[in-house]
């Protein structure tokens, strides 16, 4: 008895460590797109082919949850499930957390798109760059590397630029900015600013004019 009672407790912590590890596995936009997929095809959608996918906020929404939003193109199969209007956008919404999704549902503030068509925040030659974050020690929690990395990973997901780095300044003073080029900046865009209000928690970055001619940081 002793022998089949470890037996099965070691199987139980197997199960148990095994349900983990697949809770812990980080979402990825394929992982997104196949969840929509399904719910889709469960709902007898078939809206067709993904327009664009949108990863989530780092901000969570008034429940505490994270969503993806898969967006699909008019004209293919039925609308939403409950349809008010053929104008009504075709989203799947997808828990960033465990995968679920979901079509949009009534309290939902859907993420506006910070392109119109083809176009997308730029990064032109300037003077400029924008300053998200600065930290006056090396044993700051922070680690800005990583999250210079991370935010660079965003930004080729949304097909903007990814010129997020380090600047480190006199006395230990680190900057995790945007939009230095090397040997220069980018000129000033609104549409990078609403990008980072819209997907970070970086909403109050502030431009530093790199040419001196303005002194003053401004948002």
């Amino acid at each position: 008895m002793v022998h089949y009672s470890l037996f099965f407790s070691v199987v139980a912590l197997c199960m148990f460590s095994a349900s983990c590890d697949e809770r812990s596995v980080p979402m990825t936009r394929g992982r997104a797109v196949s969840s929509a997929e399904a719910r889709m095809l469960k709902d007898g959608l078939g809206w067709g082919p993904v327009m664009r996918v949108d990863p989530p906020n780092e901000k969570t929404d008034e429940f505490g949850k994270r969503w993806w939003q898969i967006h699909y193109a008019p004209g293919y199969g039925k609308n939403q499930v409950t349809p008010k209007s053929e104008d009504q956008q075709r989203i799947i919404l997808v828990n960033d957390e465990s995968g679920w999704a979901r079509p949009v549902f009534a309290r939902y503030v859907v993420r506006e798109s910070l392109r119109s068509g083809n176009e997308e925040p730029s990064a032109n030659d300037g003077s400029w760059i924008l300053c998200l974050t600065e930290i006056h020690s090396q044993t700051d929690e922070i680690d800005l590397a990583q999250e210079a990395q991370r935010l660079n990973t965003l930004a080729i997901q949304t097909e903007m630029k990814a010129l997020f780095s380090i600047r480190v300044l006199s006395k230990g003073t680190q900057q995790l900015i945007y939009g230095w080029q090397e040997n220069h900046g980018i000129a000033q865009d609104e549409s990078i600013q609403r990008w980072l209000e819209q997907r970070t928690i970086y909403g109050t970055a502030q431009w530093i004019d790199l040419s001196g001619k303005n002194t003053e940081g401004r948002r």
